[in-house]
């Protein structure tokens, strides 16, 4: 639902912007008629950050968890708003921006290199995605060719993650270790944040834009389930782990940096 009004919010706000200002993207006097004007901004772009988690516990022959432990998330994010020009090189831009990551990471343990028998299997599979209002105060440079324009940006958003872990081990008779073992959990949670970010960018003659950003994120869990099974090494059977809790507060902070290019018309 979260991810449709997002979707839904962007395509209002692109369908406001009047085809004759989109066609003059790219317009060789782009840097002289629009820099310091007020106008459209579209970007994209790629991200990363470690986002903190909170599993349950396993110690396992092949493969142990922890509790709490980050998880490397690689993602693509887009932004779609106006920046308005206050005037002596400031201005203000309103945007709304939308975050997809996904990780997943895959690994087939063998018997031994010369007998080719999966014993242990180990996967990782990560998402989050997230929906925000953003804006920003900047500040321009202008050279002969390009401007360059640093920001401070500030943004509340909403999101959603889900992270399964799972490793199955199964067990070899006549080994040092007969006995399978099993984790296969899966943590879905809520959250709400506000991001504070510094970041640069490099405005060509034509309306290109080049960015680089380093945000902070101040996260808060509203919700968090779990569902799954746990089999330890001598038992005899998998048992389910299955909890959830809702309002929560539990608060994180999270460091996220970004790379990407966008235009502006």
């Amino acid at each position: 639902m979260r991810k449709g009004l997002l979707t839904t919010l962007m395509l209002l706000t692109v369908s406001s912007a009047s085809a004759s200002e989109f066609l003059e993207f790219g317009a060789k006097n782009f840097k002289s008629t629009k820099l310091k004007e007020s106008k459209w901004v579209f970007d994209f772009g790629a991200n990363f950050m470690a986002y903190p988690t909170n599993l349950p516990s396993f110690e396992g022959v092949h493969e142990n968890i922890k509790g709490q432990e980050n998880y490397n998330l690689y993602g693509l994010n887009l932004g779609f708003g106006r920046e308005l020009y206050l005037g002596a090189g400031l201005s203000t831009t309103i945007k709304v921006n939308g975050l997809y990551s996904k990780t997943l990471d895959r690994t087939v343990g063998q018997a031994s290199e010369d007998v080719d028998i999966e014993l242990a299997n180990t996967s990782s599979d990560h998402m989050m995605m997230s929906g925000e209002a953003s804006a920003s105060i900047n500040y321009l440079f202008e050279t002969k060719s390009i401007g360059i324009q640093p920001f401070v940006e500030f943004a509340l958003g909403t999101g959603q993650a889900t992270i399964q872990r799972e490793y199955e081990y199964r067990g070899l008779e006549g080994g040092i270790n007969p006995n399978p073992e099993l984790y296969d959990i899966r943590m879905d949670e809520d959250f709400n944040y506000a991001r504070s970010t510094v970041g640069i960018n490099f405005i060509s003659a034509t309306g290109l834009v080049f960015y680089t950003k380093a945000s902070r994120l101040g996260m808060v869990v509203t919700e968090r389930e779990y569902t799954g099974k746990i089999q330890e090494a001598g038992a005899k059977s998998s048992t389910n782990q299955n909890d959830k809790k809702t309002n929560l507060n539990e608060s994180n902070e999270v460091m996220m940096y970004s790379l990407g290019m966008g235009f502006m018309f």
